[in-house]
């Protein structure tokens, strides 16, 4: 009896709730009412599974054999597709045989992508440090793990694939296009690191793929010397191992650094939007650094725009808007500390805020405004987002963005750029919030990229030297 219990987990229909399920936690809490100990630990229901967003009928041919979409799709990709289905109880599960037929390519482009790394060109770890975009990446694959093991442990195995896939997944192609446009050679241990944490991630889901990168590649790549070997499969006395999946646990990492995360999405986000701001959103990657130092005549004209400076100035504005400034000072105000040291708000906030603003003749013409940053202050205080009620970035925006000058230039096809720190709330200390208020407003309709904080701006050099 000890042995099994308390029942860790009972997973059952949505059509039992009120009846099955609930009389299980009454049974388990007459019988034990001293012993909370043995009740049940967790219930998990999931709803009807779809197939294509039609219900299953033999009488209208809509339902498919799971014998016959294993020898169609594989059993990886059909597992893929179940897991990409759905676990909302409020909606029935979609298993769609679109999502299992692209699987099919994922799963072998990531089995193809893996074995190309046998034959590439990686460069050991330097001693005096690495670049600081490859401790950011190697940053944002432990804040994935971290992600993905949440989603894991709440059965939510939608979010799971997609930290451990698709996450995983751009954080790789970052990486690996990241170090095309620098021109340098990607890093042997973060390369195979991240390979083999994903293949660690997805293994619950799809075991036979995993099973074979760790162990023709990863493996592979292990003999080949270093510090980054993995564990694998130790044969014990008397029995073999039958898979090298016998002996995986779930990848151990440190924890994130939220404020490298932040700093590494501002960078991701100040190029993209650099990039819209120059082309349009239009223009293609840069061909790198080594591609522009080519000899071929057609490069440039591939890849840059004829006839634009390469020359450009990035606005920097390191000052919080003073408006900002104030709400964030408010919502302060009404936070409540709670046991585990996160904060929240009560659900009444914005109500109470809103009789407060209105109360004030100076912030009343301001209420909508105010409401706004509000509410999205509230939703990254939700969220767990520590630095919710910080004034300003937790990060130097100047040094995050010099720290990645070939990289802007590469990316934004250019040749130097200059960055310039602005803050056009520097008058407000003397002249009072209402007058900067006013004179960004009208910042605003003059120039419909106006630089605030955290959203730096780029701006073409006409002169040519």
């Amino acid at each position: 009896f000890d042995y099994w219990y308390p029942v860790d987990l009972r997973v059952s229909g949505k059509d039992l709730l009120r009846n099955h399920l609930a009389m299980c936690l009454y049974t388990h809490a007459e019988i034990w009412r001293d012993s909370p100990r043995l009740w049940p630990r967790a219930i998990r229901t999931n709803g009807h599974l779809l197939l294509n967003q039609q219900k299953m009928s033999k009488s209208t041919g809509n339902f498919l054999l799971l014998s016959t979409a294993i020898q169609t799709y594989g059993a990886d990709a059909v597992r893929f597709a179940l897991a990409d289905a759905g676990d909302a109880v409020e909606e029935d599960a979609n298993f769609s045989e679109n999502t299992a037929d692209k699987a099919v390519l994922k799963l072998y482009n990531l089995a193809v992508n893996a074995e190309a790394l046998k034959t590439a060109k990686l460069r050991n770890r330097d001693p005096d440090g690495i670049w600081w975009f490859e401790m950011a990446i190697e940053n944002e694959m432990r804040s994935v793990v971290e992600q993905a093991k949440k989603a894991y442990d709440r059965l939510q195995f939608r979010d799971a694939l997609q930290y451990a896939f698709f996450d995983m997944q751009k954080l790789r192609d970052t990486y690996a296009n990241w170090c095309r446009l620098v021109g340098v050679e990607p890093l042997e241990d973060l390369t195979m690191a991240m390979l083999r944490t994903q293949v660690l991630m997805m293994s619950p889901i799809t075991p036979h793929i995993c099973e074979h990168i760790y162990a023709n590649i990863i493996e592979h790549m292990a003999d080949r010397g270093g510090d980054n070997k993995p564990a694998t499969a130790v044969e014990k006395k008397g029995t073999t191992p039958k898979t090298y999946s016998e002996t995986w646990k779930w990848p151990e990492v440190k924890a994130p650094d939220p404020v490298l995360s932040s700093a590494f999405n501002f960078l991701q986000n100040a190029l993209n939007s650099f990039r819209e701001q120059l082309y349009g959103g239009t223009a293609k990657q840069g061909a790198g650094r080594a591609d522009r130092n080519s000899n071929d005549p057609t490069a440039d004209a591939t890849n840059s725009p004829l006839n634009l400076p390469t020359r450009a100035r990035i606005d920097v504005v390191v000052t919080e808007a003073p408006l900002r400034t104030t709400v964030i000072e408010m919502v302060r105000r009404y936070t409540i500390q709670r046991e585990n040291g996160m904060i929240a708000l009560p659900t009444d906030f914005l109500t109470r805020l809103k009789s407060h603003v209105l109360s004030d003749s100076f912030l009343r013409p301001k209420v909508k405004e105010i409401l706004q940053i509000a509410a999205y202050i509230r939703g990254r205080v939700e969220s767990g987002d520590g630095g919710a009620l910080r004034v300003g970035l937790p990060f130097d925006q100047r040094e995050v963005l010099e720290q990645n000058r070939e990289y802007l230039l590469a990316s934004l096809n250019l040749e130097d750029v200059r960055i310039n720190i602005c803050d056009p709330y520097a008058a407000d200390a003397a002249t009072g919030m209402e007058r900067g208020h006013k004179e960004r407003r009208r910042n605003i309709k003059k120039q419909r990229n106006d630089p605030s904080c955290g959203k730096p701006t780029i701006v073409l050099d006409s002169c040519q030297t």
